[in-house]
């Protein structure tokens, strides 16, 4: 059984993947909060996927854009604290319907 502050807190990384208006429909129970933690690890595999991949030069790089762009890159890895919009977009849109039938009992 879930705590009220339990349920609080889980809500909040509803609201971060859904918005304010969807995520008031949506009931945390155990259910969803095992389909919450499975977004998460999606999102967060797709962001460490992405850390991995060079920004854009714009231009034919050279040596010292490679090496500060690879700097970058192992920044980004140890950090690992961020979700990008765009892995959030697409974990949002492939898990609202099993979160919302979750959420539901089914």
């Amino acid at each position: 059984m879930l705590t009220d502050t339990e349920k609080r807190e889980i809500q909040k990384i509803i609201t971060f993947f859904f918005g304010e208006s969807a995520s008031k429909r949506i009931e945390v129970n155990q259910a969803s909060a095992k389909v919450v933690w499975d977004m998460l690890q999606e999102a967060q595999k797709c962001s460490n996927n992405l850390d991995l991949v060079p920004r854009p030069a714009g231009f034919m790089p050279g040596i010292s854009y490679i090496v500060k762009e690879l700097v970058k890159i192992a920044a980004r890895i140890t950090s690992n604290d961020q979700i990008y919009l765009v892995c959030k977009n697409q974990v949002a849109g492939s898990w609202r319907t099993k979160l919302e039938l979750a959420a539901m009992g089914l």
